[in-house]
């Protein structure tokens, strides 16, 4: 049976990693649903987008603890509203979330002035303002 993640309930879950979000039971249920989404994208077989083969837990944690709660709820919220008309679509966004996370936080991507690396173009690593903006405004183009 699909889950509704536009059912509000008032319970606040308050144990584990996400707790200071203050979210209710259904937006950690989303979120954890995203979470899952990301790790089964490891999987090279799996044909409806690339594999997410460099997925980082602590990195998807980080990005929703730095957003801290009013931002992680409307992103969730967004994300449910993708989940309740499209899984694929959906599976889609996450991909696309992930690769957001990946340059706010990967090591792994160089950006201008970072240990001696120098471009013709300067561009600077995002913040989270711009990650967080760059990925509301995704979700909600295709709303």
């Amino acid at each position: 049976m699909e889950k509704d993640y536009d059912v509000e309930s008032s319970e606040i879950v308050t144990e584990g990693i996400f707790s200071n979000l203050k979210l209710d039971v259904a937006e950690h249920r989303l979120l954890v649903d995203i979470k899952n989404t990301l790790i089964s994208l490891k999987d090279p077989n799996y044909r409806d987008v690339p594999p997410v083969p460099d997925y980082n837990e602590e990195y998807f944690n980080k990005f929703f603890l730095d957003l801290g709660s009013d931002r992680s709820k409307e992103l969730i919220k967004l994300f449910g509203k993708v989940k309740n008309e499209q899984n694929n679509k959906f599976k889609s966004e996450v991909y696309w979330l992930y690769s957001c996370i990946r340059d706010l936080y990967s090591p792994d991507i160089k950006y201008s002035g970072e240990r001696g690396h120098a471009y013709n173009n300067i561009i600077p690593r995002p913040t989270i303002d711009q990650q967080y903006f760059k990925v509301k405004k995704k979700i909600e183009s295709i709303l």
